[in-house]
């Protein structure tokens, strides 16, 4: 998926040491809001175990790891997970992360608009969740903005990296709402 500058891939092997190197940029934020991810990218061996899996999980169809590349740059700048798959329904959870350089220019939402397309057209998914944590107002100002509807909020539904365990504010966007918008 291409726009613009950048392009939306699953993630490979040779992605290690920019994946690694915009997680050491922007660990603060990603132990916050993406414990796992952090805990799991500390060092470059593990970056290189972490995409191993990814890429397994996603030949399985249970977890999907997307970068934002800057073609012209060769360099990551965020990325898009889909999991908690549930193919009855079917519908999934995504999460995300754009490096801080890039926060607030626009980027990010025409991401999500590509990955949002590619859901319900490719994956022929119906649902899409988004779980926001009640601080990270620039999370919430994407979901918005890319057609996600508050759907209700969960009292101490999250646990940090630190063990601060926060509400969390469910968005959820439909095939249905989504080609009406």
């Amino acid at each position: 998926m291409t726009f613009g500058p950048y392009s939306i891939r699953l993630i490979e092997k040779k992605d290690a040491e920019s994946f690694f190197a915009v997680i050491g940029r922007n660990y603060d934020r990603i132990c916050t809001y993406l414990p796992q991810t952090a805990d799991r990218n500390q060092h470059l061996q593990g970056t290189l175990e972490y995409i191993e899996e990814r890429m397994r999980l996603a030949k399985e169809r249970t977890f999907f790891t997307y970068v934002i590349v800057h073609e012209s740059k060769g360099q990551i700048l965020g990325a898009i997970f889909l999991k908690e798959f549930n193919w009855v329904i079917p519908k999934c959870e995504l999460g995300y992360f754009v490096d801080k350089d890039y926060e607030g220019k626009g980027m990010m939402s025409l991401a999500m608009k590509q990955i949002i397309r590619h859901c319900f057209e490719e994956m022929k998914l119906n649902k899409l969740l988004i779980r926001v944590a009640d601080e990270n107002v620039p999370s919430i100002r994407l979901a918005e903005k890319t057609g996600f509807i508050r759907e209700g909020t969960i009292r101490m539904d999250f646990k940090t990296m630190s063990g601060q365990l926060l509400d969390i504010h469910y968005y959820g966007l439909t095939n249905e709402n989504e080609t009406k918008t």
